[in-house]
């Protein structure tokens, strides 16, 4: 049993899915709607399993201003921690256990935070397919120069050279290796 940290009422286990499909369970609030999701469910829930858990939000109902009284944790029964700012969107404020690692989010907060998420993502994404393009770019023109027409007739790599390509499959290398993390 999963009590709220807000009214004390028993929560409901509902079922959601990570980015991957896995199965995943957060705990529900039926009076104040608000959210209670174990350790690694807040970062593991995709954005659209925690739209589909918020269906009846709305903008206005949405609070962003400090407790008053702390809340306690549903399953440590400890005084959570309220975060706001840092890598959280502006005005967000969530409630974090310092014991077992979960997280409380009042009604909305799930929705924005797993919004927020995903925009930096994308950022991400097309900030990386951006440096990819530039570094096909970048060797394409070192194709076309006089010292790589000089490398293909003489067939022999001076030590710059050896640099060059070196310093260009290492950087694929490190892409390659930290793409998905």
């Amino acid at each position: 049993m999963v009590r709220c940290p807000k009214c004390r009422g028993l929560m409901t286990a509902r079922e959601a899915t990570s980015h991957y499909g896995t199965k995943l369970s957060v705990f529900q609030c039926a009076e104040c709607s608000g959210i209670w999701v174990d350790r690694d469910v807040a970062f593991s829930l995709s954005r659209d399993s925690a739209l589909a858990v918020e269906t009846d939000v709305e903008l206005e109902e949405i609070s962003t201003t400090a407790r008053e009284v702390p809340l306690f944790c549903p399953r440590c029964e400890v005084y959570l921690t309220e975060q706001g700012g840092g890598t959280l969107p502006k005005g967000l404020r969530i409630d974090y256990c310092t014991t077992c690692h979960g997280f409380w989010f009042d009604k909305g907060e799930l929705m924005i935070y797993k919004s927020f998420l995903e925009e930096k993502r994308q950022k991400s994404r097309e900030k990386l397919k951006l440096e990819e393009e530039e570094q096909r770019m970048r060797r394409e023109r070192l194709k076309q120069s006089p010292e790589f027409a000089q490398l293909k007739m003489d067939g022999e790599l001076s030590g710059w050279q050896y640099w060059a390509i070196a310093n260009v499959v290492g950087r694929i290398l490190v892409r390659l290796l930290f793409r998905k993390i």
